[in-house]
């Protein structure tokens, strides 16, 4: 692990915690671009929590579409042998797509290392609620935020 690029993966542990609902799934997929397209299938929603370099301020909490994400050319820190929105965009490809929603964290350190830094620690009740208010707001997906 990557320090903070590790942020899905306890957000995830955190929110497996969690009562969200009948019908949600909440998977710790790593970094494993691959398994992410094959979870995908034949499920309307997702949404996807993971470290986002944009050049904001460390541990800064972002909610946003993959198609936001191309037009301001954020990627993925992560090491993920495949970005993030480019697993999407084979997902697509293979005629898989449901809703998306990216909800990223600015890292502060992406370094070899098992535990996050304190700043992006400090989000991940943040994080959680963010996730928790997606799932139950249909407004965001009936909007047509969310497709990928």
């Amino acid at each position: 692990m990557m320090r903070d690029d590790g942020i899905g993966v306890v957000a995830a542990r955190a929110l497996q915690q969690q009562a969200l609902g009948e019908g949600v799934r909440v998977l710790d997929l790593g970094m494993d671009a691959f398994e992410l397209v094959y979870e995908m299938q034949d499920v309307p929603r997702v949404i996807i929590i993971d470290a986002v370099s944009t050049g904001g301020e460390p541990g800064k909490v972002y909610q946003f579409t993959p198609d936001d994400a191309r037009s301001v050319n954020s990627r993925t820190s992560s090491l993920h042998g495949i970005d993030l929105l480019d697993a999407l965009e084979l997902a697509k490809a293979t005629k898989v797509s449901p809703q998306v929603m990216i909800v990223g964290v600015e890292p502060h350190e992406v370094a070899p290392g098992q535990n996050l830094s304190p700043v992006v620690a400090s989000r991940v009740p943040e994080v959680v609620a963010v996730v928790k208010r997606l799932i139950g707001d249909e407004a965001v997906w009936s909007a047509g935020h969310g497709g990928s």
